[in-house]
C-alpha cells in the first residue's frame, strides 16, 4: 500500500477555521436541541458525524513538521467523541427496543 506524501501547506490555512466552524456550530446546534425539544437522537447522529468528517479531513495534515504532534492528538479526541456519540446513539435506540413488549394490540 503506498502512503501518499506531504500535502500543500496553502490550504491548511481555509481548512482549519472550517473545521472549527462545524465543530462550534454542532455544538450550538446541540444546545439549540435541547431547548427545542430534546432531539437527544439528532444529537448524537450529528456530533458523531462532525467529528468523524474532522478526523477524516485532518488525516491529510498529519504529515506537516509543524502539525505532527497536534494533529493526531486533536484526531484522537474527535474520535473519542465520535464513539462516545455512537454510544450514546446505541443506547438511546435500545431503551425502546428493551422497555416494548413488542404485542399487536
Amino acid at each position: 500500500m503506498r502512503r501518499a506524501g506531504p500535502p500543500g501547506r496553502g490550504t491548511l490555512v481555509i481548512l482549519h477555521p472550517g473545521i472549527l466552524a462545524m465543530l462550534v456550530s454542532a455544538l450550538l446546534i446541540a444546545l439549540m436541541a435541547l431547548y427545542a425539544g430534546g432531539y437527544l437522537l439528532y444529537i448524537a447522529i450529528l456530533t458523531a458525524a462532525v467529528c468523524g468528517l474532522g478526523v477524516g479531513l485532518l488525516q491529510r495534515y498529519r504529515w506537516v513538521p509543524s502539525l505532527s504532534e497536534a494533529v493526531p492528538a486533536f484526531q484522537r479526541r474527535l474520535t473519542i467523541t465520535a464513539l462516545w456519540a455512537l454510544g450514546v446513539l446505541a443506547f438511546l435506540t435500545s431503551i425502546p427496543v428493551l422497555t416494548t413488549s413488542f404485542t399487536l394490540r
